[in-house]
Order: C-alpha cells, then structure tokens, then sequence
C-alpha cells in the first residue's frame, strides 16, 4: 500500500512537471506570435535553414513533439514539401536538448522548487494584469515554477521509491551494464515515453534517478537513447489522420531516431567513453564514478547524439524520401486528410490562409464560366457548365462551414493578440469570399433563365457585359495575388483603383442602357436580365473590395 502511494505521488509530480511545461510552452507561442508563423516561410528555402527552422521553433516553445505534429499537419495540408520538413524535424530534435541543459545545470543542481512558491505568490498578481504581455510573462514564471515544482517531488518520491528491495533486486540484477542490459533499457525508455507521451518528462525522471545514484551512466544512457525512439509516437499517432506524405514525415522522424540509435549501440562504449573524456577534460568528475556528474554527461549524450545524427542524415535526405515514399506509396488518400489540429495555434492560422486561398481561387473559376455561359449556343455544353457552376457552389457553401468551424476553434485557442485579430479577419474574409460565389451562381441563374425564355442579348450588350467581367476578373486576379502573399505588405490603391472603375462602368453602363431602352432600342425583359446582371457582377466587385480590404487590414 506504501508502494502504491509513492508510484501515485510519482505519477502527480510527472503531471505537475508537464503542466508546468505546457504552461510556459502555451505563453511562449502566445509572446512569439506572428515570429512563429513568419519562421516557416523565411526559414525553409532550403535544408541547412529548414533545420535552424526546427531548432528554432522548438527553442521558441521547448516542446519538440509539438513542433514535429505540427509539421506533419502542415505537410498534409500541402503547405510544407516533405522534404523541407524532414529538415524541420532534424532542427526539432535538436532544439529539444536545450530543456535538457536547463534541467541538468539548474533544476537538479539548484533547489528551486523551494523558491516555486514565493515566484507564484510574485507573479500571481501580473495575472490579472490588464496589460496583456505582463499578463503573458507572469504566466510564463508560475509555469516554470511548477515545472521546477514537479521535479523536486519527483526526487522526493523517487528516494521513497528506492527503498524498495524489489527495485533494488530488479536493478542489481539487469543493470549490469551488459549488452542485454542496454537493450532492455532501450526498451523500457520506449514503453515509458511512449504512454507518457513525452520525452521531456522521461529524460527528466531519467536523470533524477541518475543524479540521485539510483542507476548507472550506462543504464541512465539506454533510457535516453530509448526515448528518444519513444518520441516519435506522438508524431505517428497524430499521422493516423494525415494524407500520404504526412505519414512519411512521421515516419522520416521514426527511422531517423531509430537508425541513430542502432549506430549509438554499436558505437555505445566508445560514445560513452567520449563523454567522459570530455567531462574529464573540462575538471569534472566521471560519470562512470559519480553520480553527480551523470545528468550533465547524459545533456552530452542528448546533443551529441542528435546533433551527429542529423549530421550524418543531411546528405541522405532525398535517400530517406524515397524510402518513406516506397513504405507510403501513393494511394487513394495521398493527397486527402481530415482537417488536423496543429497543435499550434499561432501556426494553425498559415494554415487557414492557405485554405483561404485555395477557397478563392476556386471563386475565380466560378466567375470565370459566367461568361462562357453567357455565349455558348450548345445546349448540352451550357447544360454541362450549369452544372459544373452548381457543384462548385455546393462545394463553396461546404468549404465555407469548414473553414469558419476551424477558425473558431483556433479563436478559441491560446493565440496572441495579433493573431486572435487575424482569424477574427479571416473569419470575415471567408465570408466575403462566399458572397462572391453566391454572386456568380445567381448570375449563371440569370443567364439560364433568360435562355430559357428565349430572351437574347444584343452583341452592344454582350460586349459591354464582356467589359465588366474582364474589370472584375482584374481585380478579383488582385484580390487572390493579395492572399497569396504577404498580408503585411498588402496596398489597397491599386484594389480602390479597381472598385471605383467598376463602379464608374456600372453607372455608365446602366444609365445609357435606359437611355436607350426609353428610345425603344431594346426591350424591356432582355434590360430586366442585362441590369441584373451588371449589378451582381457589380456587386461581386464589392466583395473583391472588402476582402482586400480586410487582408490590408492585418497589420
């Protein structure tokens, strides 16, 4: 019964440890904000600057799986090439090492979880800070105390722990340091890592154990290069989702930890013996003689074993491409996935703007059949691109739903301020976008009825109606060239240019049309469908407007 209350307590000082982390994590994205999103674009031109991509992101939110599941979910929504991301996951790996100097220079050495209370009742009181960024920074300090916090109950728990004769039997007995030993290690830091579904807390419980001399140097070694394979299940499990190429990125991840730990145990006693030479030589204890010395030579191992690995990985990318390719071939779902949840919020959102473009882009063709419809005499071709106009409005509606659901989920979300704006724009944008295609199909409505009552257009009037579309079309070509780039950068001149030459033609247009209607040059139902239609497209004009003018909006 003692035992049961100490693996609970054991089990609380974990939870408390990766609460603290996904405190400072969530407050690290918010501060970062629009430098998370902008990092992707900027940095991943090519593999050297998709690695410091990684490193950076995760050094930005010290929460490596995160980075990687949100990688996966960007590939899967064609905003990354699997390539690139593959250097993303390298730079991860590595940028999750930095926790792991933290912990070892300062959580074990320094008794902060003595000082994690006073830092809560200090920064209790910039939570209610009206002041968003104090807000953010108090946030920030509590969860680093009660990280801290968690590790100084998990060194209390596990010295209760340790009294244990069976974990005492169980340890002088497989922690040997023999080949068998190393494995089961392996093995045991996989299982571990992979329910608790961090590496962060594991190579964490792993070095408490090793500073407090509960395990060995090389027993301490196996769990970390086990956890290291146990880390890619997060990323496989969030794949389950993914099209094609989001399941090779999860898997590049797999066999790049799994094929460095294999050349790790073959090189094991020498790489350990590298490790402590440098300890040595820097006037540190071995760790092969003290366990004080252990956590900082396990923050070797980590580095090193990461940075070695993507060292040796660079050349081979295209090779580990073709072989995710060969084990995910192309298949019925390459290119389709459930809209995944990013993990980040901030990086959520260069995700809905790609998901906005596509849902323009797909507008522009919609407008651009309105005047095929307008001229074709075949029947069955005009009965063929009526219908291809209503799916397309089907589709729309259908894209519309799907689009304001996920942006009201990442609203939700932990964003920053700036970037609660922007889906806030956004939401707006999608709705302008919408009204777009509403506008077109109700003009390919028009037309239809005008055919079927056998009401013809003159060819002054199909020319002038030609002019509007082309005017539109214009500046719709504008709007999707303004939400394919950089949103910070967007100019409205050219866009008022555009509206108000629209507008100019739509009243010109308008008033010699009933200038000449009153001198009976045209009749009265075919004027019914030519203003109709002049307006709607008119009005389409206005919804251009209005998302471009929301997109320069977002500064």
């Amino acid at each position: 019964m003692k035992y049961l209350f100490e693996i609970l307590s054991l089990l609380g000082a974990i939870g408390l440890f990766l609460y603290g982390m996904k405190l400072m994590s969530k407050t690290l994205q918010r501060l970062a904000g629009e430098n998370l999103r902008k990092s992707l674009s900027v940095f991943t031109s090519n593999k050297t600057n998709s690695i410091f991509s990684g490193l950076f992101l995760t050094g930005a939110i010290q929460y490596s799986s995160v980075v990687i599941t949100m990688v996966v979910g960007f590939v899967s929504a064609g905003l990354l090439s699997v390539k690139k991301s593959i250097g993303i996951v390298f730079g991860a790996n590595i940028g999750t090492t930095l926790k792991v100097w933290i912990i070892s220079l300062i959580g074990l050495k320094v008794e902060l979880g003595v000082l994690a209370l006073p830092i809560i009742g200090i920064c209790l009181p910039l939570m209610f800070s009206k002041n968003q960024k104090r807000k953010l920074w108090g946030e920030f300090a509590i969860g680093i105390a009660i990280l801290f916090l968690g590790i100084d109950f998990m060194k209390y728990t596990l010295s209760e722990l340790y009294q244990s004769q069976a974990l005492i039997k169980f340890l002088s007995n497989y922690a040997d340091g023999s080949m068998f030993s190393i494995l089961l290690f392996v093995g045991v830091g996989i299982l571990v890592t992979a329910i608790v579904q961090s590496s962060s807390a594991t190579i964490t419980l792993t070095l408490v154990m090793a500073s407090g001399g509960w395990i060995t140097f090389e027993t301490a070694a196996a769990l970390v290069l086990g956890e290291n394979i146990g880390t890619t299940i997060t990323a496989n499990i969030a794949a389950i989702v993914a099209n094609t190429n989001g399941k090779r990125v999860a898997m590049a991840h797999t066999l790049f930890n799994v094929i460095g730990v294999i050349w790790a145990l073959i090189f094991f006693k020498w790489f350990l013996l590298g490790i402590d030479k440098i300890m040595v030589s820097f006037s540190e204890p071995s760790p092969f003689t003290t366990a004080a010395s252990i956590p900082i030579a396990l923050s070797i191992l980590h580095t090193a074993f990461n940075t070695i690995n993507t060292l040796l990985f660079i050349p081979f990318i295209p090779s580990l491409v073709k072989l995710t390719e060969f084990i995910f071939p192309e298949g019925k779902n390459s290119k389709k996935s459930k809209k995944m949840n990013l993990a980040l919020s901030e990086l959520s959102i260069i995700d809905a703007k790609n998901d906005i473009l596509q849902f323009a882009i797909k507008s522009r063709k919609m407008f651009q059949i309105v005047p095929q419809l307008l001229v074709e005499k075949n029947e069955t071709i005009f009965a063929e691109l009526l219908n291809k106009i209503r799916i397309l409005e089907d589709e729309s509606d259908n894209k519309e739903l799907e689009l304001t659901n996920y942006l009201t989920n990442i609203s939700h979300s932990e964003l920053s301020l700036k970037g609660l704006e922007t889906v806030k724009t956004m939401l707006r944008i999608t709705s302008e976008i919408e009204n777009i295609s509403d506008s077109c199909y109700q003009m390919a409505k028009n037309i239809d009825s005008k055919n079927k009552q056998k009401i013809w257009f003159t060819q002054d009037l199909r020319d002038n109606l030609k002019l509007m579309f082309d005017l539109v079309g214009k500046s719709m070509d504008l709007m999707i060239s303004n939400l394919e780039g950089d949103y910070d950068k967007v100019s409205l001149n050219d866009a008022k240019l555009y509206e108000l030459e629209i507008n100019k033609l739509r009243n010109t247009l308008i008033e010699d049309h009933l200038k000449e209607t009153d001198t009976g040059q045209y009749n009265f139902h075919s004027g019914v469908f030519y203003t109709s239609l002049i307006s709607n497209c008119e009005r389409a004009g206005d919804f251009i407007f209005n998302v471009n003018e929301s997109i320069q909006g977002i500064k």
